[in-house]
């Protein structure tokens, strides 16, 4: 059976990575440092070491056979983790369809990094312990944030917390990163936000909150907010690019919302879009769209010209 899970409450429900009775598993994780906080509970609790590492690509019914179906009975015990094993090829994914997986010794486990079809198939076929983690909505990221630091064995105060998720993009490898430096620069016991402020700067883009503001048609505090000193070269161009694009996104869905309808609950956001499609006009919209998409192209080019433009525009709103 395929289960899906949030980080936090995978790591709260299985304290050694996967059941130990399992001899097989496979699973669909969204993030690679997530993966890799979930991963060294298992490391942990294997004195042999760790598996043995196998692409995807790489891997034949042959050597299923040899190496997982095997009955060598004076063998070393051997475990197998197959990376992207999105990328199995159509042969080996036939043969694991049709035959029972059952290794004779170890653990053969199964690593996909892209949501592929073929996990929940192979669920259905086998005996075995299979999950996905897909990706985390941005309404949880503090949750994710948390879920970092436990895995440091870092506690972090509240108005810590508060900081780090307005200035560093909700992602595994920023918050790692900061992380990291954190712990680097002072005692995990004694973090406070002076001293957090002095090792982290102003990374992140809140694309969401600036959309907000944007769509309320708050002009003024949006471009103020890109054109304030130095935080325009702080945020970086491909920051910027992908903020422009989202935007596009972002103010086409509020033009034609009847995506929605279809469904069953709607997220927050998809509320946001509704109440603001109420507020705008289409000839608006798609003046604005214009305007991100000329954003997007001069961040793309890393263009010096961008300040300048979004100068002119914040001007124009005055």
């Amino acid at each position: 059976m395929l289960s899906k899970w949030n980080p936090w409450d995978y790591a709260r429900n299985h304290s050694h990575f996967m059941p130990e009775s399992a001899r097989l598993c496979a699973y669909y994780c969204f993030d690679p440092f997530v993966e890799k906080v979930l991963y060294a509970r298992f490391l942990a609790s294997k004195a042999e070491g760790a598996p043995h590492a196998v692409l995807g690509s790489e891997i034949t019914p042959e050597w299923v056979e040899e190496n997982i179906l095997g009955s060598d009975l004076f063998g070393e015990p051997a475990s197998y983790r197959v990376l992207h094993a999105e990328g199995l090829p159509a042969k080996t994914r036939k043969f694991l369809l049709e035959n029972t997986i059952i290794p004779e010794k170890g653990h053969l486990i199964l690593s996909f990094s892209s949501d592929d079809k073929f996990l929940t198939e192979f669920s259905k076929k086998q005996e075995g312990h299979f999950f996905k983690i897909p990706s985390v909505p941005f309404w949880f990221n503090d949750k994710l944030l948390d879920f970092f630091a436990d895995g440091m064995g870092m506690r972090l105060p509240w108005d810590v917390k508060q900081y780090l998720l307005g200035c560093v993009e909700a992602e595994g490898g920023e918050f790692v990163g900061a992380l990291k430096q954190i712990a680097l620069a002072m005692p995990v016991s004694d973090i406070t936000l002076e001293k957090v402020r002095d090792v982290i700067g102003v990374k992140r883009l809140d694309q969401f909150a600036l959309a907000e503001t944007f769509c309320k048609k708050d002009f003024t505090s949006f471009y103020q907010f890109f054109l304030k000193e130095n935080h325009f070269e702080s945020l970086g161009f491909d920051s910027l690019r992908m903020f422009f694009s989202f935007m596009q996104g972002h103010l086409l869905k509020i033009s034609d919302p009847r995506y929605i309808d279809s469904k069953p609950k709607p997220s927050q956001y998809d509320r946001s879009i509704q109440a603001y499609s109420k507020t705008w006009q289409l000839e608006e919209l798609r003046k604005f769209v214009g305007i991100f998409a000329q954003y997007e192209m001069e961040a793309k080019m890393k263009s010096d010209f961008l300040i300048d433009r979004m100068r002119r525009d914040y001007l124009s709103h005055l």
